[in-house]
């Protein structure tokens, strides 16, 4: 009866490595990390432009970001992480369209992310 029992453990655990070969053979390698660079608003933008989407001149944008700019940096670049000048300019777009469908080339996650330091940052 005792080997009974054992048979029976070493047919289950034989049976569960099968399954769980099949299914890592089923997964697809990972895609390679995409970092892409992002565009300074402040420099590449004319003053009418920058306005129209940010709703906010040069000047007022700068002294907006030296005030926060600390509470808006990440302690490391390595992670591809948003600079706090682009992050200004997701938080101040999203609060001038209230929408998330911009064109940012940022993912969901990030802006959210990103809105949600930014408003803590300026309390």
């Amino acid at each position: 009866m005792a080997s009974n029992f054992v048979d029976n453990i070493e047919d289950d655990s034989e049976d569960e490595f099968w399954i769980a070969a099949s299914y890592v053979s089923v997964f697809k390698p990972r895609r390679p990390r995409l970092f892409r660079n992002r565009t300074n608003s402040l420099t590449e933008l004319n003053d009418i432009d920058f306005h129209s989407r940010v709703r906010m001149n040069k000047r007022c944008f700068c002294n907006l970001l030296d005030r926060i700019e600390l509470k808006l940096r990440y302690a490391t670049e390595s992670h591809g992480g948003v600079l706090p000048i682009q992050q200004l300019v997701v938080a101040l777009r999203f609060y001038a369209s209230a929408s998330f469908f911009c064109k940012w080339r940022y993912a969901l996650s990030c802006v959210f992310t990103v809105i949600n330091d930014s408003s803590r940052a300026a309390r």
